[in-house]
């Protein structure tokens, strides 16, 4: 019991800003504010990356070209070529 008592009472102490705190406090405190500012971080790195997704995937619908087809092979061509590059009809 007395060395229960003696370590109870040998609490170690960190004088911050001219007052005495608990060494524990302390810790506790500090580990407290690295986890908060981590997941503060880990939030915001995610809302920033599904942006640049979102704005990715917005500008590459815009960059798409519209197809249409040949009217005599009947393949795929962009809408604003003069020539089908398939079979070289020329394209009204």
């Amino acid at each position: 019991m007395a060395l229960a008592d003696s370590i109870k009472n040998e609490q170690k102490t960190v004088s911050l800003f001219g007052k005495n705190y608990n060494l524990t406090v302390i810790v506790v405190a500090a580990i407290a504010l690295i986890v908060l500012l981590g997941a503060v971080s880990f939030f915001i790195y995610k809302k920033i990356k599904s942006n640049k997704k979102d704005k990715h995937h917005a500008e590459k619908k815009h960059h798409e070209p519209k197809v249409t087809r040949c009217h005599k092979c009947n393949k795929k061509i962009d809408e604003d070529t003069k020539f089908c590059p398939h079979c070289g009809h020329k394209i009204e």
